[in-house]
């Protein structure tokens, strides 16, 4: 089926060329001027019948019955087209449509997921439990209900490997993409296009051969993971190491438990600048344990000292319940010292201890 604009671009042609043709027609054949000629044409298309213009031959009446036949063929098409149009939904649809576009027009730093498949359907689920927007771009039209509708997803129907498509996801003012497409040639190609779009995107990409993971790094992905890989990791850790497996899936799977791993930004101007993490009293106060520190030059710490500095712009792996993170993420917002004395007092923690050796 066609859809409701290209049904009526086909229609408003083939009117078109009838009304021409019935013009240079009647000027040819009965030698009439173009403004009779165009005349004739009005009343003829239009049914309204009052009367030939001028007595008509008989090559003049068989052209007559052809623009009569011809004209209502295609007059009945749009007609169809529209019925077609409002009794389907089809003008639901796309209203449906233009409201969901500019809903993403709206939304800025949000995530673009290409492709709805297995892997994309549970990344948008974790994104959403999270509380990250984010896109959907997906080509299969048979999905749309179940995305829009069931899910309550952002969509953009189309492929992902065009530019255009890109562009009405929002990529421009994108965080992240996420390239989860069956094909490793699509994700290539998707990375590379959204690399060139924006040059601060943060891309992930799927990947099914081990040896397209270096092209997708060459395309300019920041990462690159395999399912199939790390699903046969996980499988082998099962059998080698059960405990330690039993452990990560318990803390990465276990829904109902609470116990989450998470990212911690310490952002500039954050009051934990240049605190020890002894001092801190994340561990002792808080009961978050700190699994790591990525520091601000990009150098990972596992299980770092004690005696280890957090500074601005470090990022701190945590592992805690809801309730302590969400406590780790109110001190570490605190940009004034008197700020972060008024958390600790409600917590009830000691006085924090700043290294002043390096300020100014």
């Amino acid at each position: 089926m066609l859809e409701p604009g290209r049904r009526c671009i086909i229609a408003s042609i083939c009117i078109i060329i009838i009304f021409f043709t019935g013009i240079f027609g009647y000027h040819l054949i009965e030698g009439w001027s173009y403004l009779d000629c165009m005349y004739m044409m009005v009343i003829t298309l239009s049914t309204i019948g009052f009367g030939e213009t001028h007595p008509l031959s008989p090559a003049g009446r068989l052209l007559t019955i052809f623009i009569i036949i011809f004209g209502i063929s295609t007059g009945a098409y749009v007609l169809q087209g529209i019925a077609r149009f409002i009794i389907e939904g089809e003008l639901s649809n796309m209203i449906k449509k233009q409201k969901l576009q500019k809903q993403i027009e709206a939304i800025k730093d949000h995530f673009i997921i290409c492709g709805f498949g297995r892997i994309g359907s549970r990344i948008a689920s974790e994104l959403k439990e999270s509380g990250v927007a984010f896109v959907i771009v997906e080509r299969e039209s048979k999905l749309n209900e179940h995305i829009i509708d069931e899910k309550g997803y952002l969509l953009v129907e189309g492929d992902a490997t065009d530019d255009e498509i890109l562009k009405k996801s929002g990529i421009e003012r994108a965080k992240g993409l996420v390239s989860a497409l069956a094909s490793d040639a699509d994700n290539v190609y998707v990375v590379l296009s959204s690399r060139e779009l924006n040059g601060k995107l943060i891309i992930i990409s799927r990947c099914r051969e081990e040896s397209g993971k270096k092209k997708l790094y060459i395309a300019g992905a920041d990462k690159v993971i395999s399912p199939y890989h790390i699903g046969a990791l996980r499988m082998s850790m099962a059998v080698i190491k059960p405990n330690v497996y039993g452990f990560l899936e318990l803390i990465t799977e276990n829904k109902e438990l609470d116990l989450d791993m998470a990212e911690i930004s310490i952002s500039d101007g954050s009051a934990l600048h240049r605190v020890a993490l002894k001092d801190s009293h994340i561990r002792d106060k808080l009961g978050v344990i700190v699994i790591g520190i990525k520091k601000h030059h990009g150098h990972m710490l596992f299980n770092p000292s004690p005696r280890e500095f957090i500074e601005e712009r470090d990022h701190l792996i945590v592992l805690g319940s809801k309730a302590q993170i969400k406590a780790l993420h109110d001190m570490v917002s605190k940009t004034t010292r008197e700020g972060l004395l008024s958390i600790t007092k409600k917590l009830d923690l000691k006085e924090v201890r700043y290294d002043m050796s390096s300020e100014e």
